[in-house]
C-alpha cells in the first residue's frame, strides 16, 4: 500500500507540474480556446428553470450557426441576440455581440438591402461592447493566442476602432477620439501587465520527472525563450503581430479624430500627445516613426499625408475579413491536453491493476 500511496503522489505532481506549465507559460486568459458557438455544459444541480433557460441558449447558438454557415446573416444576428437575452449579464457574451455587431455591419437584412439603421444599430453594439466590458478580464500572456478572431483578447480594442471610425465619417471627432483612446489604452494595459509578468518570470529549471530523450534540449530551448521574453519585456516589445497591426489602427483612428486638415500639422499633434502619454510601448515607438516620417517630408516642402496609404479605411478592411477568419487553436495546448489525459489514463491502469493483485 505504500507504494501505491507513493505513486499515486508523483501522478498528482506530474499533473500540478502540467498545471503550473500552462500558467507560466500565458494560458492565463478566461478564453477556453472554444468558438462563440460552442453550446455550454448545464450543471445537474442547475434548477429546471436554469437548464430550460440554457437549453434554449444552445438551441439559439446552435441555429446562429446553422445560419452563419448558409451565409443567412440576418439570421444569425437574429438567433445571437435571442441567445444573449437568454444569458443577461455574462463575460463570455462579448464574444457573441462581437459577432453580432460584426454581421450587422457588413451583411444585408432579408431584403438584401444594408439599412443606416442596420449599420447604426451595429455601430451602438460595439459603442456597448467598449462601454460594457473589461479588456483585462480577458487579458493572456501569450503573444499568440489574440491570432485567432474567436479570442475575445481584442475584442474591446477593436470595436473602439470600430465605433471610432464610424464617429469620424459623422464628424463626430470628439467621441472618435474617446474611443481611439480606449483602445490605445485598452494596448497599454496588455503591455504593462506583459512587462511586469516576463520581467519576473522565473527562470525554467530541469524537470526530473519528466526526463529522458531530447529533454536537455527542450529545457536549453526553454531558457533561451526565457531569455528572449526577458529582452522584449525590457524594450518593451510585449505585443504579438496581430495585436500590432491593431494598435496601428487605433492610432489612425486617434490621428483622424484631429479634424478634417489630416495634414502634417495634425500629424505631429497627435503622435506627440501619444508619445507622451504612452512613453516606453509600442504605441510611442510607432508614433515616433512616423512623426520622424512627417519631419522628412516637410522638410521637403510637401504636405503629403503620411498616415495615409492606398487602402485608407484600413478599419473597414479590418472588419470585412472578420467573419471569414477561421478559429485557430493552440497546437502547444492540444499536445499538453493529449499528454495529461495519457498520463491520468496510465494513472487509472496501474492503480486498478495494483489494487487487484494485492
Amino acid at each position: 500500500m505504500d507504494v501505491l500511496r507513493d505513486f499515486n503522489k508523483l501522478c498528482a505532481c506530474i499533473i500540478i507540474l502540467l498545471a503550473i506549465n500552462l500558467q507560466i507559460n500565458g494560458q492565463s486568459s478566461r478564453w477556453d480556446g472554444k468558438p462563440w458557438y460552442s453550446p455550454v455544459i448545464i450543471s445537474p444541480d442547475a434548477s429546471v428553470e436554469e437548464k430550460n433557460s440554457l437549453e434554449a441558449f444552445n438551441k439559439e447558438l446552435a441555429y446562429a450557426k446553422k445560419a452563419a454557415d448558409e451565409t443567412t446573416f440576418y439570421k444569425l444576428t437574429d438567433h445571437i441576440e435571442n441567445a444573449v437575452k437568454l444569458r443577461p449579464d455574462h463575460p463570455d457574451n462579448i464574444k457573441l455581440e462581437y459577432k453580432m455587431a460584426v454581421a450587422m455591419s457588413q451583411y444585408e437584412n432579408s431584403e438584401n438591402v444594408i439599412t443606416p439603421e442596420r449599420y447604426l444599430k451595429a455601430m451602438n453594439l460595439f459603442k456597448k461592447i467598449a462601454d460594457t466590458y473589461n479588456h483585462m478580464d480577458y487579458y493572456s500572456n501569450s503573444l499568440t493566442d489574440s491570432v485567432s478572431i474567436e479570442c475575445p483578447q481584442l475584442m474591446i480594442p477593436r470595436a473602439c476602432n470600430y465605433y471610432a471610425n464610424s464617429r469620424i465619417k459623422s464628424k463626430d471627432f470628439e467621441d472618435a477620439k474617446k474611443y481611439a483612446t480606449i483602445a490605445l489604452d485598452c494596448f497599454a494595459e496588455t503591455c504593462n501587465e506583459r512587462v511586469s509578468h516576463y520581467l519576473n518570470r522565473p527562470e525554467p529549471k530541469r524537470s526530473f520527472i519528466l526526463s529522458g530523450l531530447g529533454a536537455e534540449e527542450k529545457y536549453q530551448r526553454s531558457v533561451e525563450e526565457w531569455k528572449r521574453m526577458k529582452e522584449m519585456a525590457r524594450n518593451g516589445d510585449v505585443l504579438g503581430e496581430r495585436e500590432i497591426f491593431h494598435m496601428q489602427v487605433s492610432i489612425k483612428e486617434y490621428w483622424k479624430s484631429f479634424g478634417d486638415n489630416q495634414g502634417n500639422t495634425d500629424v505631429i499633434a497627435s503622435m506627440t500627445e501619444i508619445i507622451n502619454r504612452y512613453e516606453g510601448t509600442p504605441m510611442a515607438k510607432f508614433a515616433k516613426e512616423f512623426l520622424a516620417k512627417s519631419s522628412e517630408t516637410m522638410a521637403q516642402g510637401t504636405d503629403d499625408n503620411i498616415l495615409l496609404d492606398e487602402e485608407t479605411d484600413v478599419t473597414s478592411k479590418s472588419l470585412a475579413n472578420d467573419l471569414q477568419e477561421k478559429h485557430l487553436v493552440s497546437k502547444r495546448n492540444k499536445v499538453v491536453v493529449c499528454f495529461a489525459t495519457v498520463i491520468l489514463v496510465f494513472i487509472a491502469m496501474v492503480t486498478l491493476v495494483y489494487r487487484r493483485g494485492i
